[in-house]
């Protein structure tokens, strides 16, 4: 035993690890560097010939890519960042956010390439004294939902369809009119529909819902967007302020995706990029270069399904001076 700088006794350090630690236990191996397999990802990520392997500064190009191969090649830009108010209290929303959206449209194109596509379309709607409390902050219509939807996935499992998949999405037009859209993979003769919508009327306990068929499941993604008003910009302000969750997703279909910084060899792709972007129309968010390719605003979007080697084969064009299309 010696003294510490405080005086009090500690044990040495024993042999092969820190003092007072006791022994190192065995390292453990180093991963190896296949290049080609993230994590619970397979084959989504990208090679090392395309990447850097940590983002050690501000990168040329940098590339998102999803677990249903969507892909987003874009330039970061460093922005200033000023000093914002501090928020006391519950969080509010006004709008849907682009990430959020693109959130609920991966996991709609998910849900349908997973076999759990959402195939009915429901609408929650609110009493007037029930819209008194939302406005006063004394219901949440996240909490709620998820209440209701607890015991709507009881039904799922006594009928044997373990399998619940889910988006909601609140909004408030005008700040008087809180109401929830909500598809789900629940499948119901139409038939039915009338006595499937009073129970859960009955489970939701704060108004009235509807139920509708989703005659293309592959589109839901943009039906419930479309739906809430949603715009890129979000300058109308219909949604209205939302208190707590706005949006939520089951997890068997929620999309998880990563970010990947680009060699420094596609410094020119990045300049020819900026080029590319400022050809848009006055006006306009996005357009269609070629099937599953998009040019927006901040940079070249990638529809589901698109393999790496066709975003590489883009990145070589794009350095060579030449664009797509």
């Amino acid at each position: 035993m010696c003294p510490d700088r405080h005086g009090r006794r500690r044990a040495d350090a024993a042999p092969g690890g820190a003092p007072g630690r006791g022994p190192a236990g065995p390292r453990r191996p180093p991963r190896p560097a296949t290049g080609d397999a993230a994590p619970g990802r397979g084959e989504n990520r990208p090679g090392p010939s395309l990447v850097h392997s940590a983002k050690e500064s501000t990168p040329s190009l940098r590339l998102r890519y999803d677990d249903i191969r969507r892909g987003f090649l874009y330039r970061p830009v460093l922005t200033r960042y000023s000093q914002l108010e501090p928020q006391y209290g519950p969080r509010s929303t006004w709008r849907l956010t682009p990430r959020a959206a693109r959130k609920i449209k991966g996991a709609a194109i998910k849900a349908h390439e997973s076999g759990y596509s959402l195939v009915t379309f429901m609408t929650f709607t609110c009493a007037p004294e029930d819209r008194e409390r939302i406005a006063g902050g004394g219901l949440v219509l996240g909490h709620e939902m998820r209440r209701t939807l607890n015991a709507v996935q009881q039904r799922f499992r006594r009928r044997g369809q373990a399998a619940f998949a889910y988006i909601w999405v609140a909004e408030n037009p005008g700040d008087e009119n809180p109401h929830v859209h909500l598809l789900t993979n629940l499948r119901v003769p139409r038939r039915e529909f009338a006595e499937l919508a009073a129970w859960i009327e009955s489970l939701w306990g704060h108004g009235w819902v509807k139920i509708e068929r989703i005659r293309k499941p592959e589109s839901a993604g943009r039906y419930i967007l479309k739906a809430v008003g949603y715009t890129i910009k979000g300058e109308e302000g219909t949604q209205g302020t939302v208190r707590g969750n706005r949006y939520g997703i089951s997890r068997n279909i929620m999309v998880t995706e990563d970010t990947f910084d680009l060699d420094g060899k596609y410094e020119a792709a990045s300049e020819v990029l900026v080029a590319l972007t400022g050809t848009l129309p006055e006006g306009s968010d996005v357009e269609r270069i070629a099937e599953g390719l998009y040019l927006t605003r901040f940079g070249l979007a990638f529809g589901a399904g698109t393999e790496l080697h066709k975003i590489g084969d883009l990145l070589e064009l794009l350095a060579e001076g030449e664009l797509p299309g």
